[in-house]
C-alpha cells in the first residue's frame, strides 16, 4: 500500500486485513505468489494461486468448467480479500494466430462454437471477481494480449468504463 503512494496510517486497517493474501493469482500457475514466498524481502505477501495446477483443500484441480469450483473460488476470494487479484485466463479463442490457424487448418466449426462460449464464460467468471475487487477497494491486474478480441467483451467493457480503471500495454518479455 504504501508502494502506491498511500500513507501507512491512513491504510492500517486495509494493510492488517489484507496483509496474509496480498497478492493472489486465477488462472495463473504459481508465479508471483511462489516468488513472494521464495523471497520474503519483496515484502509482497502471498495469497493463493487458482489454476489447473493447483488444488484445492478436498485435492481437486481448480477447474472453472465446472460451476463448483467457480463457486468456491468467488468465495475465496470474498472471504480472503486479497488486495490484489492477478487474472490471466486463456487467450486461445480471442487470439489473433488461433483465427489465422483455424483458416489455414479449418476445424469442426461446432467444436470452436463450443471453444468460444466456455472461453468468454471463463473471461466474464474473471470479471465478476474483479468486480469484486473494485466494489470492495481492492486492485486487480488483468493479463492478455493487446490485440486479444477479449478486450471487446461487454463484461470487460464495462470494467474498463469504471472509474480507476486503466488499460495498460506492456511489454510481457520484460517480465
Amino acid at each position: 500500500v504504501t508502494q502506491l503512494s498511500a500513507s501507512g496510517k491512513g491504510y492500517a486497517r486495509e494493510k492488517r486485513r489484507a496483509w496474509n493474501n496480498l497478492v493472489s493469482e486465477v488462472y495463473s500457475l504459481p508465479r508471483v505468489t511462489a516468488a513472494a514466498k521464495l523471497m520474503p524481502s519483496l515484502g509482497i505477501a502471498p495469497g493463493f494461486a487458482l489454476d489447473l495446477t493447483t488444488e484445492d483443500v478436498d485435492g481437486r484441480a481448480w477447474d472453472f468448467n465446472h460451476a463448483d469450483m467457480r463457486a468456491r473460488a468467488r468465495a475465496k476470494v470474498k472471504n480472503q480479500r486479497p488486495m490484489f487479484i492477478i487474472g490471466s485466463p486463456m487467450c486461445r479463442s480471442f487470439s489473433s494466430w488461433q483465427a489465422l490457424n483455424s483458416v489455414i487448418h479449418p476445424r469442426d466449426p461446432s467444436t470452436m462454437v463450443r471453444e468460444k462460449a466456455r472461453a468468454v464464460m471463463h473471461m466474464n467468471f474473471m470479471a465478476e471477481l474483479y468486480q469484486v475487487q473494485l466494489d470492495e477497494d481492492r486492485f486487480f491486474v488483468h493479463g492478455h494480449p493487446a490485440g486479444a478480441t477479449s478486450w471487446s467483451l461487454p463484461s470487460i467493457e464495462k470494467l474498463l468504463g469504471q472509474k480507476g480503471v486503466q488499460r495498460v500495454t506492456g511489454d510481457q518479455c520484460q517480465y
